[in-house]
Order: structure tokens, then C-alpha cells, then sequence
């Protein structure tokens, strides 16, 4: 196993252990305060949703980890634009319009 899995792994086992948590120590003043356990109740939706978010995370860092690992990019290449019209997609036949993009590219968006 690798350091940066390890890292991974050791990263998100305290926030799981965050997550988990938060809704113990609500219920730890609230029976210190003399209500029950229904209080509590209410919170879980907010619980929930941090626990898919960190879940959420958790999935596209190990995801990313992996690629890195077996030495994939993060996106594909392509020469064209899917989602764009067909005159998009001439433009970049004409060398002047795609050296523009590349620059741009490189030198604004810190691409390679």
C-alpha cells in the first residue's frame, strides 16, 4: 500500500469518526440537559448529508488516486468539443484559431 493511500485511507477514517460523532455528542447534552434521544432525531438529515458528502469526496479522491496510480490522465484528450456545434468544432481545423486555444491553454489555465 502506498503512502498516499495510506493518507487517503487515514484522512477520511477521521472524518468518518467526525461524522459519527456528531450526532453521539448531541445526544450526550441532550440527555445531560433531561430530554431523550428525540432531539437528535431532527439532526439527521444534516448528519446524513455529511456523511454522503464525505462518502462523495472520499469516492473521487480514491478514484483519482487509483488513476495517478496506474498512471492514467485525469481527462481525455480530444481535438473537439462534444457538446458544441459544428462550426465549433471547424474552427479547430484552422491552425490559428487552435494554436490560440493552446496558448490559452498553457499559459492562463496552467495546462501541459
Amino acid at each position: 500500500m502506498t503512502t498516499e493511500r495510506k493518507k487517503l485511507y487515514r484522512k477520511f477514517l477521521i472524518g468518518y469518526v467526525g461524522c459519527f460523532s456528531l450526532p453521539l455528542f448531541a445526544l450526550i447534552f441532550s440527555l445531560a440537559q433531561g430530554a431523550s434521544w428525540r432531539p437528535v432525531i431532527a439532526g439527521v438529515p444534516v448528519y446524513l448529508t455529511f456523511l454522503a458528502g464525505i462518502t462523495y469526496q472520499f469516492a473521487k479522491e480514491f478514484s483519482a488516486l487509483r488513476r495517478k496510480e496506474r498512471g492514467e490522465s485525469d481527462l481525455p484528450i480530444t481535438n473537439s468539443f462534444p457538446g458544441a456545434s459544428n462550426s465549433v468544432n471547424k474552427l479547430l481545423d484552422n491552425p490559428s484559431f487552435s494554436n490560440a486555444i493552446q496558448k490559452c491553454l498553457t499559459k492562463h489555465l496552467g495546462a501541459k
